[in-house]
């Protein structure tokens, strides 16, 4: 068993959440505890507390106000091993934090990877539906967390984003609290392509949003969709890290040193969805409604053009 250092309580004085937690594996000296974290709720449409944990309740899990199935989170929750295989292959040990963990299956699989996995959510439901999970599972504000800035080396805001009225205090609050060589790992809906309304997303926006806040944030951020074409999907660290280095090798679909995102001109062309795999330096259309992402990193206008070429057939005649 990794060494137990002394039980500390997780939120600062006046904090009413879930109560005591211990920090198993941490070493000494490092602390994950802020002094100034405050209570207080994710910042949305709903203006207290109370009316959050109703929103956050039993119905949207099951499906009421979400696009969960009926059947509830516990059966339709999304697949982990694929998202931590990805970040074992940079980042593969050391604190990891997922702010909007539901009922926490992701500390779970973290945890059977080798590291020393937290949650946080909003949500008094989704914290308490699974027990052995008690004392890894806090209730905390997104927009405020009661983490030391600087504490952690992973940290999840997988699915998240969207869903509070003040984005860029969250995304802010992920960045704060990421370790000087840390991960910052997130997925969030392109408004463009997702096509349902969800009644909690308050603030869907476009990739360029959250790609322009980053760099403003001091990060270098590497990006694709994948799976759906409204799944923006990123990978980011602090400008200057060791961790820089090694984001490059996230892809469309896979994670290799060699990539085909395009970047002409300061143009950065990335494919979206519509492409078989990646074969000999090339990609073939598999749809004709295939679709590629141009990032313009100028406030004013770019001329972009492309050129489709027709592979060679290897039928004779």
């Amino acid at each position: 068993m990794r060494g137990l250092f002394k039980s500390r309580k997780l939120f600062c004085a006046g904090h009413r959440g879930l109560g005591w937690i211990r920090i198993a594996g941490l070493a000494p000296g490092r602390k994950i505890v802020s002094a100034g974290g405050g209570a207080g709720s994710v910042n949305s449409k709903p203006g207290n507390s109370g009316d959050l944990d109703r929103l956050y309740a039993e119905d949207y899990f099951h499906g009421v106000t979400s696009g969960y199935s009926s059947e509830g989170y516990r059966h339709c929750h999304p697949d982990w091993p694929s998202w931590l295989e990805l970040v074992q292959a940079v980042q593969p040990g050391g604190l990891l934090l997922d702010l909007g963990c539901a009922y926490g299956y992701s500390i779970d699989e973290a945890r059977t990877r080798g590291y020393d996995a937290f949650g946080c959510d909003i949500s008094r439901f989704a914290l308490g539906q699974e027990a052995r999970l008690a004392d890894r599972l806090v209730q905390g504000n997104l927009q405020r967390l009661p983490f030391s800035s600087g504490s952690a080396d992973v940290v999840f805001v997988l699915d998240v984003l969207e869903h509070l009225l003040d984005p860029l205090a969250g995304l802010s609050e992920a960045v704060r609290i990421l370790a000087p060589d840390g991960l910052l790992v997130g997925a969030t809906p392109d408004p463009l392509f997702f096509d349902r309304h969800e009644e909690t997303h308050f603030s869907e926006r476009p990739p360029s949003y959250w790609i322009h806040q980053l760099r403003r944030l001091g990060c270098s951020i590497c990006f694709r969709f994948s799976v759906v074409p409204y799944n923006f999907q990123f990978l980011a660290c602090r400008k200057g890290s060791r961790m820089e280095g090694l984001i490059g090798r996230f892809q469309h679909d896979f994670f290799a040193e060699s990539s085909d995102f395009v970047r002409a001109g300061g143009i950065t062309a990335v494919p979206r969805h519509g492409w078989a795999p990646l074969a000999d330096g090339k990609r073939r259309l598999v749809d004709s409604r295939a679709a590629v992402y141009l990032l313009n990193p100028d406030e004013g206008p770019r001329a972009a053009s492309a050129r489709r070429t027709r592979a060679a057939s290897s039928t004779p005649g």
